[in-house]
């Protein structure tokens, strides 16, 4: 496999070439709940808060993105214009489409276009609607066995599961690649990089990235291309 390294994030350069507009790169939620949109090119990016409210859950899907406040879960186009608003119930949530969302406490699966609700297990620990289809792929909890479950999105069946063994913090992309740490190695599918950190919590920045929150504080973006796998750093997140 293919490992790409020492691309930076950096939260207060500037493009150069005025008047040329830099491309989108992804998105991602700080630990302080404000959003940031990233764009530019390798060696020079920008970093900039999105203009969205602070937030407790976030998944950015490249044309379209979901935040979780205490009260409220907000749309919000690529430009990270506000696009719709839904009343939601305290606490986290997990997104499994931009218009599907888990919340964990309840085991509700809604679908925010309808207001459509399917009763799903408690407490799941990743969760993503998979291209093209309407089946879920999560990770659950059973006893002391961690399985990875296919789900019915439309009647919360699972159609089928088996063990997996993955611990902490996990995220499923919408290709459904099990993106997780295990022993030193970042693990996304059978790709995998070392790495010198813990996982505090992964979210999705893009359709084929994952943003990185660790334990020390930092963050990182993960980019998944082909057979290829990059981790740039966030060095500092400047409000």
């Amino acid at each position: 496999m293919k490992a790409l390294f020492g691309f930076v994030f950096s939260c207060a350069a500037a493009m150069a070439q005025p008047g040329i507009s830099a491309p989108p790169v992804g998105a991602f939620l700080d630990s302080a709940g404000v959003v940031h949109s990233v764009s530019g090119l390798p060696g020079n990016l920008l970093c900039s808060p999105a203009g969205l409210p602070a937030g407790v859950s976030f998944a950015f899907f490249g044309s379209a993105g979901l935040l979780k406040t205490d009260t409220q879960v907000i749309a919000f186009d690529a430009n990270f214009n506000v696009t719709a608003q839904f009343d939601a119930p305290p606490g986290p949530a997990l997104f499994a489409s931009p218009s599907l969302v888990y919340y964990p406490a309840s085991g509700d699966l809604v679908r925010l276009d309808s207001k459509q609700t399917v009763a799903l297990p408690q407490h799941l620990l990743a969760i993503s609607l998979l291209d093209n289809s309407a089946r879920l792929s999560a990770v659950m909890r059973r006893g002391h066995t961690l399985l990875r479950v296919s789900i019915d999105a439309t009647t919360g069946t699972i159609e089928s599961e088996a063990p997996v063994d993955v611990t902490g913090p996990m995220l499923i992309m919408p290709a459904g690649t099990l993106v997780f740490l295990r022993n030193g190695r970042l693990n996304a599918g059978d790709r995998s990089v070392p790495v010198d950190f813990t996982v505090a919590n992964f979210e999705l920045a893009g359709a084929s990235a994952a943003a990185i929150a660790t334990n020390d504080g930092r963050h990182f973006v993960l980019h998944l291309s082909g057979g290829s796998i990059e981790l740039s750093q966030i060095p500092e997140v400047t409000q």
